[in-house]
């Protein structure tokens, strides 16, 4: 048999004679597996995934002007790991997270004015280019910031061995923490590779990896009720305390308000404590 392509663009399957078996084969666009197809087509393909998955049986060769898709032969190496990770033998070279500091979904427990996050991975890595404060591929991100979302000057960032360490300080030391702030990373694809297979980290986006930075004000004092020196108050009514942020009650042993009666002096106008007790401050 053989294809017989239409003019309006479909085609068909033919019955070849013998005596022209041959001279209609059925093209390598439309069936690329056939024999006679092998490594044609290849320079098409743009890209070594592209290169590396294409049916007729290519390789992706780097050059000076980054690549270029070839027929593969027998005894031709495929394309490098380094250059399409996605290929099903490479995967076990991707280098993986292990775990971070603070974990993730974590407390930062550092203390605010040094916050320093790292990140182990599998393998031993390093950079796939040189970091820059432009483009280091690493970036910071944290709920309520402007900006939310700012890219690491590469000084702020360290590797050793398998381990990346982040300095933190210099763009998150100056927040006003007076409620807990949700912050994380990100890595661009393509900044981190594998030391021995240089095989690139695929990255992580914003949220996949995030931590909690404590709140580090302690609440303010508003104002109260009865006012201070108020007169004439009932010796069965409540006072209420206000403060600047949500707050909650403490531990039981510390979550307590002294009341005391007062006496003060005539003539020295000092305060004496006639007694006193003890009042579990409870939620309004």
């Amino acid at each position: 048999c053989g294809w017989a392509t239409d003019a309006n663009g479909g085609g068909r399957c033919v019955y070849i004679p013998d005596a022209v078996l041959g001279t209609q084969l059925v093209e390598c666009d439309f069936c690329p597996q056939q024999s006679h197809c092998f490594g044609q087509g290849c320079s098409a393909e743009a890209t070594p995934c592209a290169c590396a998955s294409a049916e007729q049986g290519c390789r992706w060769e780097p050059n000076i002007d980054g690549g270029e898709c070839v027929a593969h032969g027998v005894d031709e190496p495929a394309t490098g790991c380094n250059l399409c990770p996605s290929q099903s033998h490479c995967l076990s070279f991707i280098p993986r997270v292990l775990s971070f500091e603070p974990s993730n979904g974590g407390y930062y427990e550092g203390g605010h004015a040094s916050i320093r996050v790292r990140v182990w991975f599998s393998v031993p890595i390093y950079w796939c280019a040189t970091p820059d404060g432009q483009g280091s591929g690493v970036a910071v991100w944290c709920k309520g910031r402007v900006p939310e979302l700012e890219e690491l000057s590469g000084a702020w960032l360290s590797i050793a061995e398998s381990v990346l360490s982040v300095d933190l300080s210099g763009v998150l030391g100056g927040l006003v923490l007076n409620d807990e702030r949700q912050c994380g990373l990100t890595i661009a694809p393509n900044t981190i590779c594998s030391s021995t297979t240089k095989v690139p980290f695929p990255g992580f986006s914003k949220g996949e990896y995030r931590f909690v930075l404590r709140d580090t004000i302690p609440p303010a004092l508003l104002g109260f009720m009865p006012q201070n020196g108020k007169e004439d108050v009932a010796l069965d009514g409540a006072v209420d305390l206000a403060f600047d942020e949500k707050i909650t009650i403490g531990l039981d042993s510390y979550a307590v308000a002294t009341l005391s009666q007062l006496e003060v002096g005539d003539y020295s106008g000092t305060t004496t404590t006639v007694v006193s007790m003890q009042i579990a401050l409870t939620p309004p």
